[in-house]
């Protein structure tokens, strides 16, 4: 199993959220698991009926667990900005209350955690920055390094602007609400994308199984003519070729309907 597969939060060793791992739970990690070991079980049994296609067939579970790890840490990123605007909104409410900002770091941090619970990913920011910034710890630097480490867009540019308006004692509240609209336009830019996008993700899901399904069928209906590709080397080199335009037609098509917003 990969190293990144976890079910707890992956932390650098400075003890910051490390926001470019996977948090699995128990659950999805054994799915993936699965997942991975039936690809390269039909790999090997479609492809090669041998022992001598176990390497094609980790490759192919190789490949997968890629693909995967790519769609879920994209998840991952979109549930943060998701949390995010949420996080904006407590913190532009706390600030209108008069809060100062690490009290309204904590109270924001709080709102969330009552929704999400304390192990989202935001939470734990929010709380251990709101932390920080009760031992006076600098909240530009704070702020900043946030945005860096979160590698998404919205949270960086929320942390510049937060940090100098933090500096220069500029109208914060003004801020946050345009940060807390485009956060929200964006959301809905890209909902409506997705949803543009969903039947042709379906179609796509469809056709990158048919393959196996046609090769179950011929075998099942016609075993006499497939078995003069098992055994040998010239049907070894066909499947093979076949099995790397399979994958690379999925990995475009993939690439097509990625659409960043």
């Amino acid at each position: 199993m990969p190293a990144w597969i976890r079910k707890e939060t992956q932390r650098e060793e400075t003890g910051k959220i490390d926001y470019g791992r996977l948090v699995l739970t128990g659950p999805e990690r054994l799915l993936l698991g699965a997942e991975a070991v039936l690809a390269a079980f039909l790999t090997v049994w479609l492809c090669y009926r041998s022992p001598f296609g176990l390497p094609a067939g980790l490759a192919s579970a190789f490949l997968l667990l890629s693909m995967k790890k790519r769609e879920l840490l994209q998840k991952q990123q979109q549930t943060v900005l998701y949390h995010f605007r949420d996080f904006i909104f407590s913190l532009n409410a706390a600030f209108r209350a008069g809060y100062s900002l690490g009290n309204a770091f904590s109270s924001a941090a709080k709102d969330l955690e009552a929704l999400y619970g304390a192990r989202d990913l935001t939470v734990r920011e929010t709380k251990d920055i709101a932390a920080k910034l009760g031992y006076r710890m600098p909240a530009a630097d704070l702020l900043e390094d946030w945005g860096r480490r979160s590698g998404v867009e919205d949270i960086r540019q929320f942390a510049q602007m937060t940090a100098i308006s933090a500096k220069s004692g500029g109208r914060i509240i003004r801020m946050l609400s345009d940060s807390w609209k485009t956060i929200c336009e964006r959301i809905d830019t890209r909902k409506e994308t997705e949803s543009l996008l969903a039947s042709k993700l379906y179609e796509r899901k469809l056709v990158s199984i048919m393959p196996m399904v046609i090769i179950i069928y011929l075998r099942l209906s016609f075993s006499g003519m497939m078995a003069s590709l098992y055994g040998n080397l010239p049907g070894v080199l066909i499947m093979t070729a076949c099995l790397a335009a399979y994958w690379a037609a999925v990995l475009w098509s993939r690439k097509i309907v990625e659409i960043e917003v």
